[in-house]
């Protein structure tokens, strides 16, 4: 007697049939895991906000209501050592928001080692103001970038308002800034003030 291979045969339906067990769930990395560019980001304003609240909080001298007029680079004349002067501005905090630098149209200025050069003029034109030749030098140690606002004041009141930019500048590099402002130069101001606007 011959012996016959076994068919495997077809199950009908209905019946059961075995079946795989499923795949275990796929683990998924935690959220900072997944976007590290961010979670590293986080982690800097984190510590710079820590480093801030720390490092704050000592004697420091109170800001001056009164802005800080820039210098061409001519040497300041002594003061004596005894006598501070009174409402003095950190060199660091001129330029910022709280305390605007004035300048005066077409001259040379100097705020936290960028050096702005002579030669600018604010013109108006059908959209409002044009600022032409407004070169700045980087003399800080590493790259930056300036990002400022130029404002005709009248007292306390502003009365016009032109944004200035840049890329980021390299160490010793010049650059022209591209200004834009929408209304038109105003007549009245008594002085025009820059500061930074970050």
């Amino acid at each position: 007697m011959s012996q016959q291979p076994i068919q495997p045969q077809n199950p009908q339906p209905g019946q059961w049939q075995p079946t795989y067990p499923p795949a275990p769930p796929v683990k998924e990395k935690n959220w900072f895991m997944r976007h590290k560019i961010l979670t590293g980001i986080l982690g800097l304003v984190v510590v710079g906000g820590l480093a801030g609240a720390l490092g704050g909080g000592g004697d420091t001298p109170s800001a001056s209501s009164e802005p800080t007029t820039a210098t061409s680079g001519a040497p300041a004349a002594a003061t004596p050592a005894t006598a501070p002067a009174e409402n003095a501005v950190d060199p660091d905090d001129a330029g910022n928001e709280a305390n605007p630098v004035t300048i005066v149209e077409g001259k040379a200025f100097d705020i936290r080692k960028f050096a702005y050069a002579a030669g600018w003029k604010v013109t108006s034109n059908d959209f409002g103001m044009e600022l032409k030749n407004l070169k700045v030098t980087n003399n800080r140690g590493e790259r930056d970038g300036a990002l400022v606002q130029i404002k005709y004041m009248k007292g306390s009141e502003v009365l016009a308002t032109i944004d200035c930019t840049s890329d980021q500048i390299l160490p010793g590099q010049t650059v022209t800034l591209n200004c834009f402002g929408t209304e038109k130069k105003p007549s009245g101001y008594d002085r025009i003030t820059i500061n930074d606007t970050f």
